[in-house]
C-alpha cells in the first residue's frame, strides 16, 4: 500500500513539474535585435553598427524570384506585364520601402539637357522586345542580378520597413 501512494505522489510531482515548465515555455521569448548578441563597446559590434548605419539590415530585404512559363523567355510581353503587375502590386504595399524590378529598373542616359532614366524594358511595346534584350545583355548588373543568364527567371528585390522586417525584441 505505501508503494502505491508513493507512485501516485511521484506522479502528481511529475505532473506538477509538467505543468509549470508548460508555463515558463509559453513565457519564452526570442530576441532578433543583433546588438544584444555583443557587449557594449565590442569593437565587432562597433564595425556592425557603422556597416548596418552606411548599407542598411540585411533582415530588411526580400528577392522574390519568378520563373517564365516553359518554352518561354522572361522577355515576353505577356509574362513582363504580369511581371510588373506584381511589381506594382508589392509598392503598394504598406511597409514596402523600394521594389527593384527588371520592369521599372531605368537605364540612366545623359544628353546635353541632364539626365533621363529611360526603362529598360517595354512590356507594352512588342516590336521593341529583340532591342530591349539587346540592351539588357549589354549592361553590367543586370544579368545575373534581375534577370537570369538564361533568360529564363527574373528576381524582384524589394525593401521593407526596418519595423516590419523582423518581430519585435523581447526578453529572452
Amino acid at each position: 500500500m505505501p508503494l502505491r501512494k508513493l507512485s501516485y505522489s511521484i506522479l502528481l510531482v511529475l505532473a506538477l513539474l509538467s505543468a509549470v515548465s508548460v508555463y515558463f515555455v509559453a513565457q519564452l521569448r526570442f530576441n532578433y535585435n543583433f546588438n544584444d548578441f555583443y557587449p557594449a563597446g565590442d569593437p565587432d559590434l562597433d564595425y556592425y553598427q557603422q556597416y548596418s548605419g552606411r548599407f542598411g539590415n540585411d533582415n530588411d530585404y526580400v528577392l522574390l524570384g519568378l520563373e517564365a512559363p516553359a518554352g518561354r523567355t522572361v522577355f515576353e510581353p505577356q509574362f513582363l506585364t504580369r511581371v510588373d503587375s506584381l511589381t506594382r502590386f508589392i509598392q503598394a504595399r504598406p511597409h514596402v520601402v523600394h521594389v527593384t524590378s527588371p520592369t521599372n529598373a531605368t537605364n540612366p542616359v545623359v544628353e546635353g539637357l541632364g539626365v533621363f532614366n529611360i526603362p529598360y524594358l517595354h512590356p507594352e511595346e512588342p516590336a521593341r522586345r529583340a532591342q530591349d534584350s539587346a540592351l539588357v545583355y549589354r549592361t553590367l548588373g543586370l544579368v545575373g542580378n534581375l534577370i537570369a543568364q538564361d533568360a529564363r527567371a527574373v528576381t524582384i528585390l524589394l525593401q521593407t520597413s526596418p519595423t516590419s522586417a523582423s518581430p519585435p525584441a523581447t526578453r529572452s
